[in-house]
């Protein structure tokens, strides 16, 4: 095999399976695994470092693979462009501004099929099933101080089972490792109507334009899909989502000092939440479309507080888990660290009531 067709893309580069053909070490003939079970990703070389380090953490985690897709800790240089034989590589979308000499391959297992290839019909797809599904996930991040930070359905992998597992760590981040560094690396540009992005992050972007919060949430409640679905989906006014959102602007000290660490050491468990809830509310629409879905009257209130304007007042996915659950998942079960997780964030949260 010297080289491979493109399995997909997104917000840090292009998968292919095989792996494209990588410049020799001496001795080896090829530095990565030629394994047809394994994918290579090419991608920036400060997204594969943050992803490394991610999958590194994520190796000294017991059962952290039945969560998560991480890459091995081996890399390696792309050969040029002319020596690759792979026809997919026109439409990597990275390459239209980055030679691919410039870009770090990582391996990882092919691990499925992404969101977007799945039968979402009610009679193969169990859509409360796969919403505890994706917040055991986030729980186990968030178990473990891990904000993923980029949380949307190409990002999980199904497999033969239909069982979903997280992929892509290249904007991640430990909670407790975090600093102004860090987040340089992990800005996005500003857009009001990416849906899977947290609203104070948003704020925090718009604030570093010179761009007034009071305009940016105006943009979001024009813009943002995730708005218009609590909506129309759940019965959210979006005049009172958005004033909840101000009032936190105005009521944070961080976000008003312009202290973007701590404002992200403060709310990162509802970054992820955010994004959760924002994708299930995607597929929620679709599920509510056909006739045979079955609305269970748990899922409003667990979206409405995935997605509550306000970091303070959003629920993480341990609190989303566990109101979906009544506590019978062994992550939020009484004794656990889930459980006693749940009871610190709402001790904290009655302080802001």
């Amino acid at each position: 095999m010297k080289g491979g067709r493109i399995r997909g893309q997104g917000t840090y580069g292009c998968v292919f399976q095989p792996k494209l053909k990588c410049k020799k070490k001496r001795g080896q003939d090829d530095v990565l695994n030629r394994s047809n079970s394994m994918v290579g990703k090419i991608t920036l070389p400060q997204d594969a470092e943050n992803e490394l380090a991610i999958a590194t953490y994520l190796s000294t985690i017991p059962d952290a693979k039945l969560y998560t897709l991480a890459p091995e800790p081996e890399s390696c240089e792309p050969q040029a462009r002319s020596r690759q034989v792979e026809p997919d590589l026109e439409v990597c979308q990275l390459l239209a501004d980055t030679p691919l000499e410039n870009t770090i391959q990582i391996e990882m297992p092919w691990g499925g099929y992404p969101l977007s290839r799945m039968n979402l019909h009610p009679s193969s797809f169990d859509f409360m099933k796969f919403t505890e599904q994706i917040l055991t996930i986030g729980s186990f991040l968030l178990l473990h101080k891990i904000c993923h930070f980029d949380l949307y359905g190409q990002n999980f992998l199904f497999d033969k089972n239909t069982v979903p597992k997280l992929i892509d760590f290249g904007f991640a981040f430990r909670a407790d490792e975090i600093t102004s560094e860090a987040l340089d690396s992990r800005w996005r540009q500003l857009a009001t109507d990416h849906d899977t992005e947290t609203p104070e992050v948003s704020l925090m972007l718009g604030v570093q334009q010179d761009i007034p919060p009071s305009f940016t949430i105006h943009e979001l409640q024009q813009n943002k899909p995730a708005v218009q679905r609590l909506a129309v989906l759940c019965g959210v006014v979006p005049a009172e989502w958005s004033a909840d959102l101000q009032k936190w602007s105005e009521q944070s000290l961080s976000f008003q000092n312009g202290d973007w660490t701590t404002c992200c050491k403060l709310y990162w468990p509802g970054f992820d939440a955010w994004s959760i809830g924002a994708m299930l509310l995607q597929i929620f629409e679709i599920q509510v479309s056909i006739p045979e879905f079955k609305v269970n009257p748990k899922i409003i209130p667990i979206l409405k507080g995935l997605c509550e304007a306000s970091p303070v007042k959003r629920m993480d996915a341990l609190e989303a888990l566990n109101a979906l659950v009544d506590g019978s998942h062994a992550f939020v079960s009484a004794g656990s660290d889930g459980a006693a997780w749940i009871s610190e964030k709402q001790r904290l949260r009655s302080l802001h009531s």
